[in-house]
Order: structure tokens, then C-alpha cells, then sequence
């Protein structure tokens, strides 16, 4: 294998490298968003569930309160 050959090898490992990466990374953040929505619906969900819906649930106001109120990022 001559040098030129070996340059451009390893210059192809490592773009790949780098794009298999990248991807992953892209991959995690779209799981991470839809994570993120999906608390957010569920929170707005239980925001306009009346009383004897949530006593149903066995969820009290002061637990509704305190999980509605909790930021969208936080599980």
C-alpha cells in the first residue's frame, strides 16, 4: 500500500467515522425532543382532568399540581 493509498484510507475512516457519529448524535436529540413533547402532552393532559378523574387515578390536586408544574425537561 502505497502512501497516497493509506491517506485516503484512513481519510475515509475517519469521515465515516465522523458521520456515523453525527448521526447517532442526531438520532439521541430526536429521541430526547420527542421525549420532551411527550411529558409536555401527557402534563397538559392531566391539567384538565376533573376532580373524580383523578380521584379515580388515586392522584391527588397537590401531586397534579406539583407534576403540571414541573418543567418539560425534568422527568
Amino acid at each position: 500500500m502505497t502512501q497516497t493509498t493509506f491517506d485516503l484510507h484512513h481519510r475515509y475512516r475517519t469521515q465515516t467515522s465522523l458521520t456515523a457519529g453525527f448521526v447517532q448524535m442526531f438520532k439521541a436529540s430526536a429521541v430526547l425532543v420527542s421525549t420532551w413533547r411527550q411529558r409536555s402532552r401527557q402534563r397538559s393532559d392531566l391539567m384538565v382532568l376533573t376532580p373524580r378523574l383523578l380521584d379515580d387515578m388515586g392522584i391527588t390536586e397537590a401531586q397534579r399540581q406539583q407534576e403540571v408544574n414541573k418543567p418539560f425537561w425534568k422527568a
